[in-house]
């Protein structure tokens, strides 16, 4: 890709690769997402490997929480690129698990998936797909073949094209479907024979396909036979002495229902209560309109700074089964949680540091130090039956009873198994700390 020396330079706080802050550069490796200190390019959050999404689209950058962020930076500067042998690399290879970046991928011809797991392939690990080989062996796409999109010849790049698993039609650019696919979103369809299947299969070929509307649908004036005046009043009892056709300027003058735009009434003598009003009214809601705004709960929305703001309409979700990927506090639990008498587990990330030992089977205590915001050192015990049955155990760990919260009510600790608490375990813990961020 060659660089427009006129367009700003951002550096990802990820995978430490530069790039430039718009034009094709957002084609390959996504938005620029930024939440407080933290920037990113949105395809390095997808494809790293090891960094979960464990919230909505709402939480932190969509759907990953920034301390899980936080430390897959930090993990990934002792990770080796197999390409450039920087640092901060933060995407492996599925297949042979050596670690690149989302840049060098790109330059070396590897594939990444943006689907389910979204892996990720090194140029020597490609997936054979059979179809592509058949395909490939009774109809290769031709140097003079011409890509049904830009219309420019295909080349001679066969990893640079796209094929249609649906019908096996033609080929088209990979860049040039990754522009269509942004734009079309919900409605990418085959550009051969329109199958609905094509916006699932392109997946798998490298082709991030955002699941919102199309570009053009919210184009201005798309829209534009919507936007034409309605003549007619449609309220249950029409006043004008001339039909509900009749408009003028004076007293017959029209007013639309402010939300749907789709129901009109005589201002103000066809609305209830206005009907002997000399002046007319500002503002009409029509009766459905009203109804569904009393009906309808507004979700408190928190104020946030304006490089908080991020397009939500990008958020696709991501399927994690790497026991490596993950949070550090379901690791650490499903380690702790055995017959053993005491064991200790530590996992250290940039901003904090969870420490669980294991008292004895049904009692853990749970210790945050360094907490990202106040500075504070959190104490929190977790325990089955409380912590006060075992006073030892604030003694020798240092932990005072004040300090001790019971995550898990009383009655459930005799009904539930390893594996129950320790989700439950991580869902309170969860709960507690997600202001953190």
């Amino acid at each position: 890709m060659l660089r427009n020396s006129q367009i700003p330079m951002k550096t990802c706080s990820l995978c430490r690769k530069s790039s430039e802050a718009e034009g094709i550069a957002l084609v390959y490796f996504g938005d620029w997402m930024q939440k407080k200190e933290v920037l990113v390019h949105y395809y390095c959050l997808l494809l790293s490997t090891h960094l979960p999404q464990r919230g909505e689209d709402h939480s932190g950058i969509l759907g990953f929480l920034l301390r899980d962020i936080r430390q897959e930076i930090s993990l990934a500067k002792n990770r080796k690129c197999k390409y450039c042998f920087e640092f901060s690399a933060n995407i492996q290879c599925c297949k042979c698990k050596e670690y690149f970046h989302i840049t060098c991928g790109h330059t070396s011809k590897c594939l990444f998936e943006f689907v389910a797991e979204f892996k990720s392939y090194c140029h020597t690990c490609l997936p054979n797909d059979k179809f592509q080989m058949e395909l490939f062996a009774r109809r290769p796409p031709q140097p003079t073949e011409m890509c049904l999109i830009c219309a420019q010849a295909m080349g001679v790049n066969l990893r640079g094209c796209i094929y249609a698993k649906c019908c096996g039609n033609g080929y088209a650019h990979s860049k040039c479907m990754k522009i269509y696919a942004l734009s079309a979103g919900y409605y990418l369809t085959c550009i051969w024979c329109k199958d609905k299947r094509f916006r699932e299969d392109v997946k798998y070929q490298g082709v991030f396909v955002p699941d919102r509307e199309a570009n053009w649908e919210k184009e201005k004036g798309a829209y534009v036979e919507l936007y034409r005046s309605h003549k007619r009043c449609d309220m249950e009892v029409c006043n004008c002495p001339k039909g509900r056709d009749y408009i003028n300027a004076k007293k017959w003058q029209l007013i639309i229902c402010k939300f749907c735009g789709a129901f009109g009434a005589h201002n103000p003598a066809c609305i209830p209560g206005f009907e002997d009003c000399k002046e007319k009214i500002k503002e009409f809601k029509c009766d459905v309109c009203s109804l569904t705004e009393q009906t309808v709960h507004h979700k408190t929305i928190s104020a946030v700074a304006v490089h908080d703001l991020l397009d939500t309409s990008l958020y696709v979700t991501k399927e994690c089964t790497n026991a490596e990927a993950g949070s550090v506090i379901n690791t650490v639990l499903s380690q702790s949680l055995s017959t053993n008498n005491t064991s200790n587990d530590s996992t250290a990330s940039q901003d904090t540091i969870i420490d669980v030992n294991l008292l004895k089977r049904n009692n853990c205590v749970i210790n945050n130090n360094k907490c990202a915001n106040d500075g504070e050192n959190i104490q929190i015990a977790a325990s089955i039956y409380t912590l006060t049955q075992s006073p030892q155990v604030s003694q020798n760990l240092g932990v005072p009873e004040k300090a001790a919260v019971d995550l898990l009510p009383e009655e459930t600790a005799a009904d539930s198994d390893d594996s129950a608490i320790a989700d439950l375990l991580v869902e309170q813990f969860l709960e507690i700390f997600e202001t953190k961020d």
